[in-house]
């Protein structure tokens, strides 16, 4: 039986044999990396349309907020 100390320690030594044989023993900050690391998730998020759609909007309520603040400001 392995204690907590002794599979947090293979690990650290040797994470790819340990993560291919257990992959929930990972943490998920490190299982995160991997798969930021080894995938293309950037490329398909700048091809989908609706990431576009939620940008203008945010951009369409801060400037909803901003531009009555500014005229106050500067009026």
């Amino acid at each position: 039986m392995e204690t907590a100390a002794t599979a947090s320690s293979e690990i650290m030594n040797h994470p790819r044999s340990i993560a291919a044989d257990r992959p929930a023993a990972l943490p998920l900050f490190v299982r995160m990396c991997d798969a930021v690391e080894s995938t293309d998730w950037d490329e398909k998020l700048i091809r989908t349309k609706w990431i576009d759609r939620v940008c203008v909007a945010i951009i369409a309520l801060s400037l909803f907020f901003l531009v009555p603040l500014l005229a106050s400001i500067l009026l």
